[in-house]
Order: structure tokens, then sequence, then C-alpha cells
């Protein structure tokens, strides 16, 4: 009998066969693998066409008995005379799942079922257990049976050795196969281009030509992808074709590399150069309007037009335009070109200076001389004067020439260029005299003096021709009356004077004077420099300024008083050394006024910074909304603010002793305030980008069952800056505004119910939660429920169903060889632990609160459970010689809770026997199936005996004697 369970998965499909039964009973064929169990068929429409073999397992059930198998005894089996085999028929591959001695000793091991899978960790060995073992041959499933084509017959065959009534009973058998279907690669040649880095990436499905697998995608890689300028032309690439399996394919396609993008030369800009000094053309170098280029592979050669070479060096461009073209190629024969056009010219030949130095007043006759300069390169200077001629060609180079010895008189002066270009000039030396202004002394306007009272006292040095005197509104000059030196300028009004003289020699002195209206006298500044803090206690000093024009200061104070007199041009003046204390100023001016005031010279505190406030900037806001808010102690002169792209300086408006720097960006601040007395403090202050105001955890602490009602809390946490977080509920509000830096805060004292959290931060944004508070209910074990251990079923497949009341913060499972913890996952109150093995668990479930339950819950494994009657005896039926069967008398007995899928006789393929007439000698065969798969057999033999005697029946007869024999009667 065999039963197909087919699963077609992604790319792949597993197919199991059973063997059912009958049991075989196998004792003494003489050795191993000598006895035929039964076999199972696989056909072609199990599997995709083309599939081969990737997985096979093997699963037996059986048991190695005392006595036989349908009645065993009490003695020890002899385990070692036991072996299998699997035969593959129609591929002629078999493989040795056990051979003999794999099982060892004389011992009971009951009804076992056995997995052979290469997945597993050990070989079978002992007394037979049921399991899930690695063939205990020398070969693997795999390497017997993978790759083979999976259809055909499967044949089990056992061994046992002598027969020593310990029977092999072997149930039944099943086979599963895994096969898959190889993918096909197909390829196709590919083109690809380099590009401006030269370089270029391919995927597999460029090169892919239509690759597939008939029970799936499939998945494309190479074995290269990348290519650069040294691969260019064919390259020979591999493809591999991958299903979801595993299984591959693979092909070769031909990737052509090609380089089609240009070079592209980059010409400099049109140039315009002067002719080689001393000629009228231009000698080219080699670096001389050579231009750049740029090509992904790097592989260019360069010319031009003029000479066919890479550079021009040497070559002669005469006056005008040539245009050069320049022209790159690569390898590939990409190219490109570009023009630049080379203007040549000579130097415009000009003179920009001709400067005589006269002869001073008093100085040697010929101590004149002319420096001369000008643009183009001359070839001749001459210089004529009274007949007379010089010539200069040597040392012109520069541009430059100083013409020395002259007496006075006037020079023609010419220069000629080596293209024939002349330009000239005249040039006059002078003998002067020494003319120099002495004097120029205004005489201002007194304040409440009439509008043009003012006047300048004028004196010079050397002989005037005239003397102009210009001003805003018009201008006087003076021609006469200047032999004396001296000269006074009146009247004027309140303005700037230009005064300058001309002397006869041509040369001229002048001078600019301001004539004021005096100011009303004032003091305008009367500033203490306070006494430094640790200074001299007479280092004080007062800073005095005024308006108007002083004749006298006096300064009185306890224990004295001072009077200056002189130095009071700049009005200001310096009062100093002063100790701490009140000083009575008093100035008298050139009219008689007088002004006052009392400055008080103080002892100054330390420089020290008092406070100092980074004001962030706001998530959104302008990346310069930030500031800092300074405060110091001490008198600052000025505050320096040093940042990554530059610095600031404060010097007004420190008064106070409060600053706001601002605007500024993120970033590391350094602040320097100097004090009047050089002292300085310093500190570093970031301003950062605040964080987007978030609440990120906002976790409760329930109140634990029997504790106290506002045993409660809440742990928030939150991103940004927050200045206050506001807490309500029904009939309850708290704030919090400090102690919020580290971004989190727990919320303590708090009643089972719901509260609203309100975060407000720094920049006015808001963000809120709603978060409940639970009363926890008290912690108790629900339900603890095994799932048992089917039969048949894998070793590790019971499990646990576990309910509970409560909040559970973990639970741990401990059983002999180990234990688990569980810490998630555990919101519901329901766990399902798995997967068990048959044995005795202990669990522990530890509340939020640091209460425990516990409780133990034994998984077990559920045995083999079918049992037939005995071999029974019946009488057979009167007028019959059978005997038909009442009620449930040879109905099995089972009792595995794992769930019957059928049980069926094979007598009247019914369920009961009910009603049915069997003969001597009739073995009954019981087939129970279970929900998981499994299936158990077993049998018994009636024997209907003819237990009542025959019955004798007599009566009367009348005989006639023979007449042939006398006496006789014959019949």
């Amino acid at each position: 009998m065999a039963l197909l369970l087919g699963a077609i998965g992604h790319a792949q499909t597993t197919v199991t066969k059973y063997f059912t039964g009958p049991t075989q009973e196998i004792d003494g064929c003489g050795g191993a693998y000598c006895a035929d169990v039964g076999s199972v068929n696989f056909s072609a429409s199990d599997f995709p066409t083309g599939a081969v073999i990737t997985d096979v397992n093997v699963t037996i059930t059986w048991q190695k008995t005392g006595g036989t198998c349908s009645s065993p005894t009490s003695d020890n089996p002899n385990n070692v005379e036991i072996s299998f085999r699997m035969d593959a028929v129609d591929i002629s591959q078999d493989l040795v799942l056990a051979p003999q001695v794999t099982w060892s000793g004389e011992t009971q091991g009951g009804v076992v079922t056995t997995v052979f899978d290469d997945s597993a960790a050990t070989v079978p060995s002992g007394t037979p257990t049921s399991g899930t073992f690695k063939p205990a041959g020398l070969i693997t499933l795999a390497n017997s049976f993978n790759g083979e084509t999976p259809v055909g017959t499967w044949q089990l065959k056992a061994g046992d050795t002598a027969s020593n009534n310990n029977a092999l009973c072997v149930y039944n058998f099943s086979v599963s196969i895994t096969a898959n279907v190889p993918p096909t690669a197909v390829c196709s040649n590919y083109t690809a281009y380099l590009d401006i880095a030269g370089e270029t990436t391919i995927t597999p499905q460029d090169v892919d030509g239509g690759s597939s697998d008939t029970e799936g995608p499939v998945s494309l890689s190479l074995d290269t992808d990348t290519f650069d300028c040294s691969n260019l032309g064919d390259n020979t690439v591999t493809l591999t074709v991958t299903d979801f399996a595993g299984a591959t394919d693979t092909c070769t396609a031909t990737v052509t590399v090609v380089d089609n993008m240009p070079p592209e030369v980059i010409c400099p800009n049109d140039t315009t150069v002067n002719v080689d000094p001393g000629s009228c053309t231009y000698t080219a170098s080699a670096s001389d309007f050579v231009p750049g280029w740029v090509d992904n592979c790097n592989t260019i050669t360069l010319t031009n037009n003029i000479n066919g070479q890479s550079n021009l060096n040497n070559v002669a461009f005469n006056k005008g335009d040539t245009v050069v073209t320049w022209t790159a190629k690569d390898a590939s024969g990409n190219s490109d070109s570009c023009s630049v056009t080379v203007t040549v010219v000579a130097n415009a030949l000009e003179i920009t200076n001709a400067y005589p130095s006269n002869i001073c007043f008093g100085g040697a006759a010929n101590s004149g001389s002319i420096y001369l300069e000008w643009n183009g390169d001359a070839e001749t200077i001459t210089v004529t004067s009274g007949g007379s001629s010089n010539s200069y060609n040597s040392n012109l180079g520069d541009g430059n020439l100083t013409i020395g010895s002259l007496t006075a008189g006037t020079y023609h002066i010419e220069i000629q260029d080596f293209c024939g270009q002349t330009v000239s000039t005249d040039v006059e030396v002078l003998q002067l005299d020494e003319l120099a202004i002495t004097t120029a002394f205004p005489n201002n306007i007194c304040f409440g003096g009439a509008a043009n009272s003012g006047s300048i006292d004028l004196a010079w040095n050397g002989e005037a021709e005239n003397i102009a005197v210009s001003f805003t509104g018009g201008n006087w000059t003076y021609g006469t009356g200047l032999e004396n030196g001296q000269l006074k300028i009146e009247p004027l009004t309140a303005g700037t004077y230009h005064i300058e003289i001309l002397d006869v020699c041509g040369k001229t002195v002048s001078t600019d004077v301001e004539v004021l209206q005096l100011d009303e006298l004032a003091i305008t500044t009367a500033f203490p420099n306070n006494i430094c803090f640790g200074g001299a206690a007479n280092s004080g000093s007062i800073d005095l300024a005024w308006n108007g024009e002083a004749e006298n200061i006096a300064v009185s104070f306890t224990g004295g008083n001072w009077t200056y007199g002189t130095g009071l041009e700049s009005r200001q003046l310096k009062i100093e050394p002063l100790t701490a204390g009140t000083y009575h100023i008093e100035i008298l001016d050139v009219c008689g006024k007088t002004v006052f005031t009392d400055v008080e010279v103080v002892q100054l505190d330390e420089l020290a910074i008092a406070s100092v406030s980074p004001n962030n900037i706001c998530y959104g806001g302008a990346a310069n909304s930030g500031s800092i808010d300074l405060e110091w102690l001490g008198e600052a002169e000025n505050i320096s603010v040093s940042f990554s792209s530059g610095n600031w300086t404060y010097g007004t408006g420190l008064e106070s002793g409060q600053l706001k720097i601002e605007p500024l960006t993120v970033g590391t601040y350094h602040i320097e305030i100097l004090d009047v007395c050089g002292q300085t403090v310093s500190t570093d202050v970031d301003v950062v980008q605040l964080d987007e105001l978030a609440i990120t955890t906002a976790l409760p602490s329930n109140i634990c069952f029997g504790g106290a009602a506002d045993s409660g809390s809440i742990y928030l946490e939150w991103n940004g800056e927050a200045q206050t977080v506001t807490v309500t509920s029904s009939g309850y509000s708290n704030s919090y505004n400090s102690n919020l830096g580290d971004g989190n805060l727990t919320i303590g004292s708090l009643t089972a119910r719901t509260y609203h959290i309100e975060i407000l931060d720094v920049c006015g944004q808001t963000v809120s939660t709603d978060v409940e508070v639970a009363q926890i209910d008290e912690l108790a074990i629900t339900s603890a429920t095994p799932n048992n251990i089917c039969f048949g079923a894998a070793a590790n497949s019971g499990s646990i169903d576990l309910e509970w009341n409560g909040e559970a913060e973990n639970i741990s499972v401990s059983f002999t060889g180990g234990n688990w913890t569980y810490g998630t996952g555990l919101e519901s109150g329901q766990l399902n632990i798995m997967p068990l093995n048959a044995g005795s668990y202990h669990i522990e479930i530890l509340d939020v609160c640091g209460k425990s339950v516990t409780t133990d819950v034994e998984v077990l494994q559920m045995g083999s459970t079918l049992i037939c009657p005995t071999n029974a005896m019946r009488g057979h039926d009167t007028n019959s010689c059978d005997y038909q069967v009442q009620g449930t008398e040879f109905d099995p007995t089972f009792g595995n809770n794992c769930g019957i899928a059928s049980i069926i006789n094979d007598f009247n393929n019914s369920s009961s026997l009910n009603g049915a007439v069997v003969s001597n000698g009739t073995t009954i065969n019981w087939t129970i199936s279970y929900n998981d798969g499994n299936s158990e057999n077993c049998s018994f033999t009636i024997t209907v005996e003819d237990n009542e005697p025959p019955i004798a029946v007599c009566k009367d007869a009348t005989i006639y004697l023979d007449q042939r024999y006398g006496n006789r009667y014959q019949r």
C-alpha cells in the first residue's frame, strides 16, 4: 500500500511514498539485507519533467522481538544481527542504512521509528531507539542518490542473520524524495561602452539570453562584471544561473568593450604677446599655447597645424594674428580639436615719465638730472641741448634711465625702438632757490565773535613770486609785498584754506590751514581710568577732552591741587597719577570763560565672566538664528568672539556688563574679554542645532497588585530641548521645568488612570501623548497545558500552552539538560513553549513587581497503543461450519490521543467485524491510521471448532434373505 504526499514548494518538489504493511517478519534469512521488506514506486507524474534528486529521507517503523511478531516473548532479542538497506532499483543505486552491528547488545527496545537523514547529528547505536539519525554506512544519502532521477521502484531490504526465535518485525516504512529541475543557462553577447572615468559595469541581465527554470525564478551572477581601458575588445565572461534549490548551470558570453567617448581638448584663451626683446618676432617655448585635455583612457596623441608636433617649441610667430589648431586623438580613433589665436605685437613705444631734478639753491652748476621712463623696447636714446648731443644704447632693458651731470637748461630727448618707432620730449632743468613754508598759524574766531574775524599768519623761506589762497567760494592771489617772507591773510571766516607759494624757479610749496569757529567752551570727555584690580594705589587717571581753546586747567582734590597751562592745543589732557577719590576739574579758555566737572576715580573689581548662556537654533529655524547671552564683572574694554570662519570685536556699549552676541550659526565660539587694565578672561560656548521636539518613550510603571494606590509612575524620554513638561488628568495637574536637560523624566506618585503629557520646548513647539497607568492583576498561572508527542512524531515536537494573569517580566523554563528564558512578547498573557522533548518542565513567571509563580508540567511521549485480541477459538454456528462474529468481540483496543484518522480490517474492509462470518483458521489484520500520517498493524487468528457430537436416528426395517445365499442379506 502506497500513500503519496506531494509538496511542491518554490523551485523544488518533495514527494513521500508509504509502505503500510502487512508486517514483515524476518527471522534468520541468512545474512545482511537478505529479505525484501517491500517497495514503493515513484512515477514520472510525481515530479516536473527533468527533475533530479536533491534530498532523500527514509523512515522505518520496526521492532526486534523475543519470539515472533504476533507472539513476542520476554526474551531479550539479539540486536546485533539487524541490517537495513535502501535500493533504488531503476537507477541501480543502493545505500546501506544500517549494517549489521549498528545496534548492539541483547536488550528489549520495543517498537521504534528510525528516520535516516543526512542532516542528523549522529548515527544509530546501542539499543534501538526512535529518532533521526545519519545513515550508519560509509556513504551518505546525498552521495548515493543526489543528481539521479527519482522515478522508479525503491526497495527496502532487511537482514536478520540467525533463526533464533528473535524476529525482526518491519511494520511500515516511507521514502521522502525532494527533487529539483536544474535551471538552463542561455547567454547572449553584449557590447559595453566605457564611461567618462574609463570604466563600465555590466549586469548579469546584460548577457542573459533567456535563462530559466521550470519551477520558478532564478538568480544570475557573473564571474566578471567590471571593465576598464585595459579590457578594450572582446572579453569572455561566465554567467551562472542558480535556482531556489541551489542547482546551477553556466554558459559563456563575449563582452565587447568599446571606447566611443572622444577626448576633450581645451585650448587656452586667445593670447597677445610682445615681440622678443631685440626682435620683431616672438619665439614660442615648449609650454606656450599648449591645450589641456581630458580622456577617459588617458591615451592621447596631441598635434598642431603649425609644426605637426605636440608642442610649438622654437616656432617663430610674426607680428599679427596666427591661428593654431590643436587635435587630440585617443587609441580608439576618437578625436577633438580646438583653436587658439596668437597675436604678436611690438610694445607701443611711449615716454611715461621725464622728470627733471632741478639744480637746487646753492648746488653745483651741473647737479641737475633727468629721470626717464618708457614703455616699449628701446634701441637708442639721444639727448641734445645747446648744440651738444649724447646717445645711450645699452642697459635699456629695464625701461628707465637717469641722465645726470646736467646744468640748467632745456634738453630734447628722443627714443627709437628696434622696429623704427620714435617718441620725444623736452625737459627743462632749473636752478632753484630753496622754498619752504615756515609758519602757517591760524587765529581762530572766538565763540560769539564776528563771523570774519579770523586770520592766518604766514611765513616762508625762499623767493616767492606769488601766493594763491583758495577756499570754498573763491580764491585770492598775492603778488606784491612778499619780500619780507611774511603775510597776514585776513579777514577770514571759519573754513579750510589751501595756500600755495610759487617761487621764481617754478617751484611751489603749499599747505592747508583750517580757521576754526571756536566752539563754546565745554567739557566733552572726563573719563576716569580707574585703578586696576591689584594695581598700584595711584595708578588711576582721567582722560579729559573739551571743545573750545583752553588757556589753563585747574584740578583740585582732597589734599591738594594741580594747574596745567601748556600742551593744551590738542584739546585733550591725561591727568595722572591719581588715587581713588573725587576730582574737581575747571577749564579757562582764551576768551575768559570757564567750565568745570567732578570726576570719581574708583578701585575696579576683578574681571570675571558671570554668565554665558547659548540660545541654540530652533529646529526648522534660520541657520543663523542662534545667539549667546554674556554677562561679566569688571570693566570691559573690548570683547572678541572668534569662530571657524572669522571673528567679531565689540568695543562699545559694554558699560552694562551685558552683551547679546548674534546672529550665530551652529558652532563653537571662543569669547575673550579684555578689560581696561589689560587683563583677559575667556570661555568657549557651543551653539547647537536643536533636534525636532519628539516624545521617544512614554513607558508606564503600573501599580503592583497589593501596592499603594499612588505607586504608579511614567518614565518619559524625548528628543529636543524641553522647557516645560505638563502632566494632566481628571482632577490632577503638575508641571516640571527644571532638570530637563537629560531628555528624560520620571513622573511618580501616580494612581491608576490616563495621563495627558505635553512637552513645550524652548522654541515654543509642543508635542503630547496619553499614557495609561494601570492597576496590575495578581500574578497567577491560569493554564499550563502540555501538548504531548504523538506516536511516530519528531522527538522534539511537544509543546506547552501557558496562560497567566498579571504582567509578566520574564518566564524561565528549566528542564533536565538546560533552561530557557522568555523576556519579550509576553503582553498577551499567553506563550507557546516549544519545541520540547518528552520530560518534566519547571515553569517560573516573574512579574514586573518582583513576584513569581511556578508550576511543573510533564510532556509525554505517546507510545504505540494498537492491541489485537489474542488468537481466539469459537465453536461453529448451528447448522454451519462457520462462526458469525457478534458485536465488538474481535475489535482491537487503542488509546493514542493524537487523532485517529481511520481503523479498518482486511476481512470485510470495515471498521467493525460485527456480523462477519469467519471460517476456521481465518487471520484478521487490523490497521489504524493516525492524523499525523503514521499507522500501526496487528493481527490474530480465529479457530472455528466442531464441538457438537453427531446425532444417531434409527428406524425399524424388514429384511428378506437372499435366495442365492440362503441366510444372508446382501445390499
